[in-house]
């Protein structure tokens, strides 16, 4: 039994885009879903990005039966290969990349995660079930295993956050060579969840730009005019992303495609300036999963990093990369 997804992108008002999409299916018929948020560039997210989801399938397809945790062990595997080849290969000044890779069986899906790029799983009636702990410096886990290695945190910033190294959102992450040469605490040792695969659930896998909300200066911040100024910060909870993309699922009939589509669509939207004509959100990206479904094809998909002039236009779709497939219902 496989699976059958939708995936969706909206660069906001970063191009090209930093975010890229991975859906590869193995010889047995397990299906990897990846997304990675890449930073300060593309290079890392490139290498990332292309290479461990295809690394993944080979380990996976030399393995006759193998168990969640032999899955498990092949995901920690391959993570720390390609750490070690991020090191050797790419410039201090390459960026980095979040990465969260879902292996999905008849019976489980295995994650491993670094950075705050969520796997989410929900019934059907949009209860939480299971996802993953974002790291970063928001999860007091993350805090206490960075300072106990020598890391660092900085005061409060204008967002309310406290940045690793007074830089970095995330505690976790490929890449970031510039910060890794002298500093303790980063890495992209990934943490693994194995979840039971259950009737009438989803799963999404999606960049940290859906926890994104407008709020007021935590600083009390004001404008020109004395107003207390907005901004746009990451104080969502993976509730939210299930309370955003639930009820567009409900009225789309669970039509994934569509809800993909119009879940990016409208968080987009939200930080879109009417007054300048342009996006101010980040890259967003989405991959949504019915796992009542059966897929009659092997599938590949990826987020191109070109960018295109149409999302100048409020009024134009956000690009949907979408995979049209049929789906046989588990009655």
């Amino acid at each position: 039994m496989s699976s059958k997804h939708a995936s969706s992108h909206h660069p906001g008002y970063k191009f090209p885009t930093e975010d890229r999409i991975s859906t590869l299916e193995t010889k047995k018929g397990y299906t990897i879903y990846s997304v990675f948020d890449g930073h300060s560039g593309q290079q890392c997210v490139n290498l990332v990005s292309t290479t461990l989801p295809h690394r993944i399938v080979m380990a996976l397809d030399k393995k006759e039966s193998p168990s969640p945790q032999d899955i498990s062990d092949i995901l920690t595997e391959e993570f720390s290969k390609l750490e070690a080849e991020c090191n050797d290969t790419l410039t201090i000044w390459s960026g980095g990349s979040t990465a969260v890779v879902s292996v999905v069986t008849d019976t489980h899906i295995i994650t491993a995660h670094i950075g705050d790029s969520p796997a989410i799983l929900f019934s059907k009636d949009g209860t939480l079930l299971h996802s993953t702990s974002d790291h970063d410096s928001k999860n007091p886990s993350e805090v206490a295993r960075v300072t106990s290695e020598g890391g660092w945190f900085s005061d409060t910033n204008v967002y309310g956050e406290n940045r690793l190294f007074n830089a970095l959102a995330v505690t976790r992450s490929f890449g970031n060579l510039a910060k890794k040469s002298y500093e303790k605490g980063l890495n992209a040792i990934p943490d693994i969840s194995i979840w039971e695969r259950t009737s009438g659930s989803y799963l999404i896998l999606c960049s940290d730009s859906f926890t994104e909300k407008i709020i007021d200066s935590p600083k009390g911040d004001k404008d020109m005019y004395g107003n207390i100024q907005k901004m746009i910060a990451n104080r969502g909870s993976h509730q939210d992303i299930i309370n955003h993309i639930h009820p567009i699922l409900v009225a789309q009939d669970y039509n994934i495609e569509s809800t993909a589509h119009l879940a990016v669509h409208q968080q987009t939207m939200k930080f879109y300036n009417y007054q300048y004509g342009k996006f101010c959100g980040d890259n967003t990206s989405l991959i949504l999963v019915d796992l009542n479904c059966v897929q009659n094809t092997n599938l590949e998909t990826s987020i191109s990093s070109e960018s295109s002039n149409e999302h100048d236009n409020p009024e134009s779709d956000a690009q949907n990369t979408s995979c049209e497939t049929s789906c046989e219902k588990n009655l």
